[in-house]
């Protein structure tokens, strides 16, 4: 879907596939919302490899230890291009 490996996608800011200003801000925004809830959804732009953007819905689930450290997030992207 985003033209990447996953040994591109490890590691990588994930701001690197927002495709434009407004879903850059919006991006930050579901960030900031998981990051105080645990949990955010929403849609945005994201780019591909090749520089193509297309439209998406994104899920984001922040991840925590038993000590309810947050240790990572995962993001669940859906191509919404069919929409």
């Amino acid at each position: 879907m985003l033209g990447r490996t996953l040994e591109l996608l490890r590691g990588i800011d994930p701001m690197e596939l927002v495709a434009d200003p407004r879903s850059r801000r919006r991006a930050l925004d579901l960030l900031r919302e998981a990051r105080s809830t645990g949990f955010a959804e929403g849609e945005l732009r994201l780019k591909k490899l090749d520089g193509t953007a297309f439209p998406a819905e994104l899920s984001l689930l922040l991840l925590a230890d038993e000590t309810t450290r947050t240790t990572g997030m995962v993001w669940r992207i859906h191509d919404l291009t069919e929409r």
